[in-house]
């Protein structure tokens, strides 16, 4: 009954993806151009349940439900060890980005529920770069969600 249900879009859709490595953080490059969180040292995991996600790339949260939908997405980067240098994160949908939804931060970098509409196989991911060029830095986690709001 729920399959047919959600089939038909009747169902909400969510899923969650994230990676955690506090105590010593994952190393990253900090380039002056977007690059996607992605092939780091520590892998994604995904969370339990989801409803119509999963995760067959490592730091993409891909969407396998049927009807096209609108999705309230957020993501969570902490960043360690950063200093006054400034680093931003950006949604990426099916490697493309998400206009205005980049942040700017030099610690805590936060997408708050970004809308944006995926269809079956589409995924969003979150993309940093540095404002200038300072080598590497370490990030504590991070976490990328997705939640139906409406169908399209």
């Amino acid at each position: 009954m729920s399959f047919t249900q959600n089939m038909i879009g009747r169902l909400p859709s969510y899923g969650a993806i994230y990676l955690i490595n506090t105590f010593t953080g994952i190393a990253v490059a900090y380039t002056t151009s977007y690059a996607e969180l992605t092939g780091l040292p520590v892998s994604f995991s995904i969370v339990s349940p989801v409803q119509d996600f999963a995760m067959t790339t490592d730091g993409r949260l891909k969407y396998t439900g049927i009807p096209t939908k609108l999705f309230s997405v957020s993501a969570v980067v902490p960043a360690l060890d950063n200093g006054s240098n400034w680093i931003s994160i950006k949604l990426y949908k099916n490697g493309s980005a998400v206009a205005g939804s980049d942040v700017y931060a030099n610690s805590m970098l936060r997408i708050n529920n970004f809308e944006v509409s995926m269809s079956t196989n589409d995924y969003v991911s979150v993309f940093l770069k540095a404002q200038k060029s300072f080598g590497s830095g370490r990030l504590a986690s991070m976490m990328l969600s997705a939640t139906s709001i409406n169908r399209v």
